[in-house]
Parts: C-alpha cells; sequence; structure tokens
C-alpha cells in the first residue's frame, strides 16, 4: 500500500462508525483514481449490465457480468457509486 493511501485504510477499519456518525467529510470524499482502480482490480466486484442498465445483482440469467473495476473505467466512479447505492442506473456509452 502506498503511505498516501494509509489515512483511507484507517476510514476503512472505521467505516461503521464514520456512517453512524455521518462524518460527511470523509463519507464524501472524493477518492484518487489510482486508490480506486487499485482496490477494484483486487476485489471480486461485479456488476450486471442489461443494455443500458447496471445492476448491483443479477436480474436475470442473460445479465452480462461486468468486473467493477471494467465498469469504473468505462463509466466512472460516479456510475458505480450510484449502482450500488440505488441498485441500478442508466448508463450511456
Amino acid at each position: 500500500m502506498k503511505s498516501e493511501w494509509r489515512q483511507y485504510s484507517e476510514w476503512v477499519d472505521n467505516f461503521d462508525n464514520l456512517v453512524e456518525t455521518q462524518d460527511r467529510a470523509k463519507l464524501d470524499h472524493v477518492l484518487p483514481k489510482e486508490l480506486v482502480r487499485s482496490v477494484l482490480e483486487n476485489s471480486n466486484i461485479v456488476v450486471f449490465r442489461a443494455g443500458e442498465m447496471l445492476f448491483s445483482s443479477r436480474r436475470d440469467s442473460s445479465n452480462e457480468s461486468l468486473p467493477a473495476s471494467k465498469a469504473f473505467e468505462m463509466f466512472g466512479g460516479s456510475v458505480i457509486e450510484d449502482v450500488f447505492e440505488r441498485g441500478s442506473v442508466r448508463v450511456s456509452y
């Protein structure tokens, strides 16, 4: 882990408290893209694509599984955030 990312590790370790206290400065902080990319590439997180929709869970057996790292590269971080907060999001190519 890069030394400049250490603070984020502490935030993750204390995530439940951040949510409980609604620490907006940390919860709304824009993370470095390189950090997000690294975390997603080393995770098993996937989203599911059906046409112009992304879902946080498979809705149909025909939905395409898409690694979150690829979705991040294709659509950006706000789309990833929205799909996991709302369950689905419309995307454009």
